[in-house]
């Protein structure tokens, strides 16, 4: 791998490059030149993912996406046959590892398919050709790498942050780890006691309740056992919209990821965690400047632990 990135980054790339963005909501198709100038505007389609293919299993959405960037690279191909494009880099909107391992692509399927095997997936369709993938964020920080060591933070259908530092022996610059991973602060917990105080109430309320939590998915996940129930059953059970699930964390006050995660910094700061709690607070008869003082807050509590 690090030949490839060597080969990508350095001096020696092929004059002429497929490069391709994976985002949570839209995916671009380009050709790079070789001054590192796209030859023309970038083509720009839906990524194939579970908000636009809900009743999709993950196998079949990662299908999808393959089949996707299979066509893609296809197209560039033919409009550009006097080239020889077998150069391919991918940046992919998930935690992915240097060898382009899944760790965590909630933010497309609302799993982590953790162990996903991505480039292989991809290289067993193109064979010989060159391949790199890495984190969409860690090539965005690319685009400034004139401006010295930096950390570029991003808000969007998720959140991350990259520190770039031209000194680094690493090829890409970047402050990772050994796997090219480190950034990832979308699933970090902003009121990790408020899910305490959520899960003994869950308790309280199945106990209370026998009836309506019977007929839960959050029953049969801790097999009828109240006593088994913990946040991450309560996440399981709210990823799959369980009404007794969602009603409690509702009446809590405590956002949660369409993943499963609760009260974590997705859903009070990115795109679709923020549109999501804004229209469930608005529906309560919540304003719009006690939305915004909640928002706040809880970006505000995150910055705090994020910090040392």
């Amino acid at each position: 791998m690090a030949e490839r990135w060597g080969d990508f980054l350095g001096p020696c790339a092929p004059p002429h490059v497929i490069v391709l963005d994976v985002g949570a909501t839209y995916l671009r198709v380009g050709v790079l030149g070789p001054h590192g100038l796209l030859l023309h505007e970038p083509a720009r389609i839906l990524t194939p993912s579970k908000q636009s293919h809900p009743q999709d299993t993950l196998a079949r959405l990662q299908e999808r996406l393959v089949e996707t960037l299979i066509r893609e690279i296809g197209i560039a191909r033919i409009r550009h046959v006097d080239l020889s494009l077998e150069e391919i880099g991918i940046s992919f909107g998930a935690v992915v590892t240097r060898e382009g391992i899944v760790q965590n692509a909630s933010i497309l399927w609302n799993s982590s398919a953790q162990g996903y095997d991505f480039e292989n997936a991809l290289l067993e369709r193109l064979p010989g050709v060159r391949l790199t993938t890495l984190n969409d964020f860690s090539a965005a920080a690319w685009w400034y790498k004139d401006e010295g060591r930096f950390c570029l933070i991003t808000v969007s259908s998720g959140l991350s942050n990259k520190v770039f530092n031209p000194d680094l022996c690493a090829l890409d610059k970047l402050d990772l780890d050994a796997a090219g991973l480190g950034g990832e602060m979308g699933h970090v917990i902003v009121e990790p006691r408020a899910v305490d105080v959520l899960v003994r109430h869950t308790m309280l309320q199945a106990t209370a309740h026998p009836e309506d939590f019977r007929r839960s998915q959050l029953h049969i996940y801790v097999h009828g056992n109240v006593r088994e129930i913990d946040a991450r059953y309560l996440g399981m059970a709210v990823k799959e919209r369980d009404y007794f699930a969602v009603r409690l964390l509702e009446e809590a006050d405590i956002p949660y990821c369409s993943c499963g995660n609760l009260a974590d910094l997705c859903p009070y700061s990115s795109g679709r965690g923020t549109l999501r709690y804004a229209q469930r607070l608005a529906a309560r008869g919540v304003t719009i400047s006690r939305l915004m003082t909640l928002l706040i807050v809880g970006s505000k509590k995150q910055s705090q632990r994020a910090i040392p």
